[in-house]
């Protein structure tokens, strides 16, 4: 991991991020914070994160899922991996859990993880998704 790692971090409920922040941080990551999807894709846009990790519920229900589909679409983030966290099971009881290939093209992100999570394993998540070849054969 260079110095220069950037992760975004969108998410609107600032326990998970200050619990998230300070795990990526003391590993060596440079983070950014936004709390609501518009302001991650402009902070996504001008920052180019080199990961970045979504919550899926802020302002709509499927906010997560929207942000991700606009930096898909995006030249600037869409090649950026992106993880999509919910707590939704918890909340609910349901299970949204992808299973299929049409599920993961419906969610425009290479990870869906359940919180809570364990800052330990969000670090060990990050560095597996950073090292990980993109599609040019180069680590992002």
């Amino acid at each position: 991991m260079s110095a220069a790692t950037t992760i975004l971090i969108v998410d609107d409920d600032a326990d998970f991020v200050a619990v998230s922040r300070a795990a990526l941080e003391s590993a060596g990551y440079d983070v950014l914070v936004a709390e609501d999807a518009p302001s991650g894709f402009r902070t996504a846009v001008e920052r180019r994160p080199d990961l970045i990790l979504l919550d899926l519920m802020m302002e709509e229900t499927d906010s997560g899922v929207r942000l991700a589909h606009d930096l898909r679409r995006d030249p600037a983030t869409r090649r950026t991996p992106i993880v999509i966290l919910t707590a939704v099971r918890q909340a609910t009881g349901f299970d949204f859990t992808p299973s299929g290939r049409e599920d993961r093209e419906w969610i425009a992100a290479d990870e869906w993880i359940e919180k809570p999570i364990a800052p330990w394993d969000l670090v060990n998540l990050a560095a597996r998704l950073l090292a990980a070849p993109t599609e040019e054969g180069d680590p992002s």
